[in-house]
């Protein structure tokens, strides 16, 4: 009762505090609902932009060191590329190739009897590759020479396959088959 009297009292005296009290308890609410079903979800959207464009900057910050990496590595590719066909002989020095080959059997003690050669164009390199196997037969101290004579050489012929077999009481049969490279005429 003495809350009513007390009301009913500042009611009379002064007629504005009251309205000027429900006025700011109204902005009040409408503030706060303003915020409640706007504001915050328009903050939360900003927020879920604001992860994602950072994301995407990272993203683009690491493809671009990326890509200055695949320069490089693409440099260092053209590099080789170039050192590459500078240790490819011209067609034309084949029969150095085979000279090669049956020298380097003839110092370990070994004789090749016959090569099998398949040559195939690679235009889109501009060489000729050929494909070489044949067999020699010595002891094992004579293979190993061999098989170091080559690897020690100068010229490119690396090998593809390598197949030991016995023959005979102190024999053993190595097969080969080697790829090498020719650059084309005029290149």
């Amino acid at each position: 009762m003495m809350r009513d009297s007390f009301l009913k009292t500042a009611w009379r005296a002064n007629r504005s505090f009251p309205l000027l009290l429900l006025g700011l308890l109204l902005l009040n609410l409408m503030l706060y609902c303003l915020v409640q079903f706007w504001g915050e979800p328009e903050v939360l959207r900003l927020d879920r932009v604001h992860v994602s464009e950072q994301t995407r900057l990272q993203s683009q910050k690491q493809q671009s060191a990326e890509g200055k990496q695949t320069a490089s590595e693409l440099e260092r590719l053209i590099r080789d590329m170039r050192a590459f066909k500078e240790r490819i002989p011209q067609r034309a020095r084949f029969s150095d190739l085979l000279q090669e080959l049956f020298t380097l059997s003839s110092e370990s003690g070994l004789e090749i009897s016959q090569v099998k050669f398949d040559p195939k164009e690679l235009p889109e390199l501009d060489l000729l590759r050929y494909s070489l196997s044949y067999s020699v037969s010595g002891s094992y101290e004579q293979l190993k020479l061999f098989i170091n004579a080559l690897e020690s050489s100068d010229r490119f012929m690396p090998i593809d396959t390598l197949s030991l077999r016995a023959a005979g009481r102190n024999g053993i049969v190595l097969n080969l088959s080697m790829t090498t490279y020719f650059g084309r005429e005029g290149t």
